[in-house]
């Protein structure tokens, strides 16, 4: 016997029942929908809910009771190839290819039995012949308009924090950079030719919305990362605007460096030098936040110093 047999049959013996992120098919083809008049591949119906909700798995050719318990192994005249192309065609938008990984068995009569596992897309809201579908226990149910409007909120508001990360990346950079400039010349006491430097403030608007919104379920577990980011991006602000009070004609938007502001050396401004040590951290942080978020399917640019 194989992996996934030797799988199939533990589940059996173990009496482990379908849940949220478990589901067991033994047809690979159902009864034809009444809606779309279409044939119903019913394990499509439960990736889709999977897609939409969390991360679960399809065992295809496991059958089970009316208490959802495994019973009997079924085997399949049917191929990955197959299973793959009917994700193609039925399921909407069309999954991106590192959410859903396939693995297999074949016995000596060529027939097959599969373990599909699925991750939760940030593509959702998908649909399986044109119905929305989100798992809830061990249940795929239709969802109504306005779950679809929410996670399509969910999901456009997400975008936006990703995007606010890497334009405050860039923002770091230059603010680090400009720091840096303004620190030499402090060291080696170059006032008459000390450059002015416009620091910007980081942005927030996204992570407000998160806040104000109650969307903090939408983080999952990156939320500590989150809170730790841009709590050290707000320290950086309130820094910013000590500053940009500190002399005349200075608006609380810009954070300006000037001779008068750096007359103090070793390190010149003691408040630019503080904002120098948080970037330099800010930085290293949503560089490694940017690769576990990609890791973990988001979307967004890798950072890199």
């Amino acid at each position: 016997m194989g992996e996934v047999l030797d799988y199939f049959n533990s589940m059996i013996q173990n009496k482990i029942t379908e849940s949220s992120t478990l589901e067991y098919k033994s047809q690979y083809i159902g009864s034809e929908c009444e809606k779309c008049n279409k044939k119903d591949y019913v394990w499509l119906k439960s990736l889709c809910a999977f897609l939409n909700t969390n991360d679960g798995r399809i065992l295809l050719g496991l059958e089970a009771d009316k208490a959802k318990l495994p019973t009997n192994v079924k085997w399949l005249k049917i191929t990955e190839e197959e299973l793959r192309r009917r994700i193609s065609e039925r399921i909407f938008p069309k999954p991106e290819n590192n959410v859903i990984s396939i693995s297999q068995e074949a016995n000596e009569n060529h027939n097959c039995i599969f373990v599909i596992d699925v991750k939760k897309s940030r593509k959702r809201p998908f649909s399986y012949n044109g119905i929305f579908y989100r798992r809830k226990d061990d249940e795929d149910l239709s969802m109504n308009i306005e779950e679809i409007k929410r996670i399509l909120f969910e999901e456009q508001v997400l975008n936006l924090l990703f995007r606010e990360m890497e334009e405050n990346f860039e923002l770091a950079e230059k603010i680090y950079t400009g720091a840096q400039q303004v620190s030499v010349r402090g060291l080696s006491h170059e006032l008459d030719r000390m450059p002015t430097v416009y620091f910007s403030p980081l942005k927030t608007e996204a992570w407000d919305i998160i806040i104000s919104k109650g969307l903090i379920g939408v983080l999952e577990d990156n939320l500590l990362e989150l809170e730790k980011t841009y709590s050290r991006i707000k320290r950086i602000n309130n820094l910013n605007e000590v500053q940009a009070r500190s002399g005349p004609g200075k608006g609380p938007n810009k954070f300006i460096v000037d001779e008068t502001d750096n007359a103090r050396p070793p390190y010149g401004n003691p408040i630019h030098s503080h904002i120098e040590a948080e970037i330099h951290l800010l930085k290293a942080d949503m560089v490694k936040f940017s690769k576990k978020l990609r890791e973990a399917g988001y979307e967004i640019k890798e950072l890199k110093c």
